[in-house]
Parts: structure tokens; sequence; C-alpha cells
């Protein structure tokens, strides 16, 4: 399972566990609610904007819905979680802009 799927799955059982409504979400995102259940089926690539907008109305970090606790983040082009021994490495493929936004998300 990639890191999309992963996320998408913390937050669709994130949710369900604060008995909150896919359509309130997928309003504060500006998505629509059939969009919205296709992002937490892991059929669409989550935004940072929306992970960091998720992960407020559901009281969580970014880094919790990731679980890239004790993860290096390098700029690859491939999303892939790898373990190695004690710490995991996270593969993404971001634009300068991008890595920033997240940069300053994963400091809060």
């Amino acid at each position: 399972m990639d890191l999309n799927s992963l996320t998408a799955s913390r937050i669709k059982g994130k949710r369900e566990e604060l008995n909150i409504k896919q359509s309130e979400i997928a309003k504060l995102i500006q998505m629509s609610a059939s969009a919205y259940s296709r992002l937490e089926n892991g059929e669409i690539q989550i935004t940072i904007n929306a992970l960091e907008v998720i992960s407020r109305v559901l009281k969580t970090s970014v880094v919790e819905l990731m679980q890239i606790n004790d993860t290096r983040v390098y700029n690859f082009n491939n999303n892939t979680n790898v373990q190695q021994g004690f710490t995991s490495h996270l593969n993404v493929q971001l634009t300068p802009d991008q890595f920033s936004q997240l940069e300053e998300i994963l400091k809060k």
C-alpha cells in the first residue's frame, strides 16, 4: 500500500471515530462529497493543503495522519515509505514551493 492510501485510510478511521460526516470535511476543503469519498478510498491524491485542513478538523496533526514520526523527508520522485531498521524514509516528489509548505506544516 502506498503512502497516499495509508494516509487516506488513517483519515477515514479518525473521521469515523469522531463521527464527522464526509460531506462536512468535503465542504471545508472545497471538494464534492463524491470526490472526498474517493480521497478517503485512496483513489485520488491528497494535496498538502487539503491534508492540513483535514488534520485541523480531525483535531490531529499531519504527522500523525501520515505517520512519519522520526522520518527523513527527501525530494525524490517515487512516493514510497521504506522502513529501514528503526527509522523510516519517505520519498516524495515536490516542487520547491510544495516542499516549503510541507516543511511549515510539519513544524506546527
